[in-house]
């Protein structure tokens, strides 16, 4: 029996070592792609997008066509933004940083990505 119990724990010990090398793998690819986002617009819509487990996103208008920003990557930004502001991204950086319409584009905030 102690034998079984030794061979459980180990066995358990491994797949929650695979479990969190997969987690920091794709948390990783994730980072490296908002990394690498640049673009300019306006917000024009906030809604909960069903192909993408119903995850709050952003449609951003910008001069190429229409983005969609998965907001779990700056939650805190959902309580500040609405549409009509401007949503900026710089390459190589983690964070957005949003301009307030209300206020001629003159008051920002920049959200860090978590």
């Amino acid at each position: 029996m102690a034998k079984y119990k030794k061979t459980s724990f180990i066995g358990l010990l491994i797949l929650i070592s695979i479990y969190m090398l997969i987690s920091v793998s794709l948390n990783k690819c994730v980072e490296n792609r908002q990394k690498g986002a640049e673009y300019r617009g306006v917000l024009n819509e906030v809604f909960r997008d069903e192909n993408n487990r119903y995850t709050h996103t952003y449609k951003i208008q910008t001069d190429n066509g229409i983005i969609n920003q998965v907001v779990i990557s700056y939650s805190k930004s959902l309580d500040y933004v609405e549409i009509g502001d401007s949503i900026i991204t710089e390459k190589g950086k983690l964070e957005i940083i949003i301009r307030k319409k209300s206020s001629n584009y003159n008051t920002y905030a920049v959200f860090p990505y978590e």
